[in-house]
């Protein structure tokens, strides 16, 4: 798609939780989809590893 990745050493990234999570608790469901989702957005030819490690079947 033509972007780019930098490496700023001075940023910072943060994650805050609610104290109710709207959603249900089992991580593994959300880690997945997530690592799908960037696997198709960036990996490109590389994506299929991702797919394979899992035992999923690609589309």
């Amino acid at each position: 798609c033509g972007g780019s990745m930098e490496v700023l050493p001075c940023a910072r990234v943060a994650h805050i939780e609610r104290t109710k999570k709207p959603y249900n608790n089992d991580i593994d469901y959300y880690a997945k989809r997530n690592a799908l989702r960037a696997a198709e957005v960036w990996m490109d030819e590389f994506k299929s590893h991702v797919y394979m490690a899992w035992n999923i079947p690609m589309n």
